[in-house]
């Protein structure tokens, strides 16, 4: 077997790229700046963990009004407790942006015959500018299923721990999430809105959750 000579500039610049290129890998995740609110002891969630949201999200009011707090210098506003367990369809992460800035990572979530890996095999997902679109060449599950059962969700980690998780999130996953939908404010007139509903598609049918729980499982 032939070996070339690699001068140590040439070690050097390989271990240069190759730290660059795990830096940018893990820096929406690990470099990430969290919440790190207390917002899950102020504003505690109502109802337990249920078989139902296998079907559908869950989405209910909080335990108290509203109350928005400082992040970054952006008001976040929650508007509703929020609990999905669903399959990840697709994971994108960004780095330019404002609202990179709060959420690093989108995932597209699937859930009811939208979990189901039978009903995924045809299905292509893309994820892209904050949107996640999906085609067929024959529709497995009627349209309206496949749209109203799966979301495009921007991810806000509320803690560390829900960020260095998120490195680890792949496509195919199934995962339990936990938090708030809310909305973003900031003095100069920027502002992100979530989506409250889960029928609704195209632009602003998004739903930014400040996650306070993230966990993989199997099935």
């Amino acid at each position: 077997m032939f070996l070339s000579y690699v001068s140590p500039r040439q070690f050097l610049l390989v271990l240069l790229v190759c730290g660059g290129f795990i830096y940018y890998q893990m820096m929406p995740y690990y470099f990430f700046r969290p919440v790190e609110t207390d917002i899950a002891e102020k504003l505690p969630l109502s109802r337990e963990w249920s078989e139902e949201i296998r079907s559908s999200p869950a989405q209910f009011p909080l335990n108290e009004a509203r109350r928005s707090f400082i992040h970054r210098d952006v008001f976040l506003t929650p508007v509703a407790g929020f609990q999905v367990e669903a399959r990840v369809l697709g994971k994108q992460a960004y780095r330019l942006g404002r609202e990179s800035r709060f959420s690093p990572v989108d995932l597209a979530l699937g859930w009811g015959p939208m979990r189901e890996k039978k009903n995924l095999a045809d299905i292509q997902i893309r994820q892209s500018g904050r949107f996640y679109r999906w085609s067929v060449r024959e529709f497995p599950i009627p349209q309206r299923q496949i749209e109203i059962n799966s979301a495009n969700m921007h991810i806000i980690p509320a803690k560390k721990e829900v960020a260095q998780e998120l490195f680890w999130v792949k496509s195919g996953d199934l995962i339990r999430l936990e938090g708030y939908l809310v909305n973003l404010d900031a003095l100069s007139g920027w502002y992100w809105r979530t989506s409250i509903t889960r029928t609704d598609t195209g632009a602003g049918a998004c739903e930014i959750v400040l996650v306070t729980h993230l966990e993989r499982f199997t099935e």
